[in-house]
């Protein structure tokens, strides 16, 4: 107990380090341990922040509105029409104001796809985890998982695993680099779009 308590004061200094240098710097040493997962997560959160007070929008044709995938165009501009429509407003489509809010919307959904740590389901997962660790009871404690898959070497330990159907490796695989595929595309998606508006990211 008095470890748990001394781990909890622990992360709180920590927490309060963090929030004295974002006060004095404007960030913090944790949001450089890994600046690609900053850009994906906290930064979408500014743009769709941007994006709910903003009082204006460029004097733009903006193009890439009319090329952006469909259903997901039509059902961010159904939540957006509600919106305005509660706060007793007209929404027009195609004028500047909603292509501008959808434009943002999109920056911001590209980037947090294209977040790393965001799970995209392999259909194949379950399947070619199965084999490779076998049938093992994951309510147990990551000791217990660790102590089943591993086994004492002269350098340490040594996993143990399973081997896998080549022909479901595979597809697991190609799965993968499908995935990745996608991430990337939706980083050059949001990428190209900040580039730009780069200077119109202002209320």
């Amino acid at each position: 107990m008095f470890r748990v308590l001394i781990n909890k004061f622990k992360d709180y200094r920590f927490k309060k380090r963090m929030a004295r240098q974002r006060y004095k710097r404007g960030f913090a040493d944790e949001d450089c341990w890994s600046l690609d997962s900053w850009l994906c997560t906290t930064f979408p959160m500014m743009i769709l922040a941007l994006r709910d007070m903003k009082n204006g929008a460029p004097d733009e044709e903006f193009p890439e509105y009319d090329n952006l995938p469909k259903d997901w165009k039509r059902a961010e501009y159904k939540k957006y029409k509600a919106k305005q429509e509660k706060l007793g407003y007209d929404c027009d489509p195609h004028d500047i104001f909603t292509k501008w809010y959808i434009i943002l919307t999109r920056i911001a959904y590209c980037l947090q796809q294209a977040d790393k740590f965001l799970e995209v389901e392999n259909i194949y997962a379950d399947e070619y985890f199965g084999q490779l660790w076998g049938n093992y009871d994951e309510s147990k404690s990551a000791k217990d998982w660790f102590t089943h898959h591993t086994k004492k070497v002269d350098e340490g330990y040594q996993l143990i695993s399973n081997e896998v159907d080549e022909d479901l490796k595979n597809k697991y695989y190609k799965e993968e680099e499908r995935i990745w595929l996608y991430k990337n595309k939706m980083k050059e998606e949001a990428m190209q779009l900040l580039d730009k508006y780069f200077y119109n990211l202002w209320d």
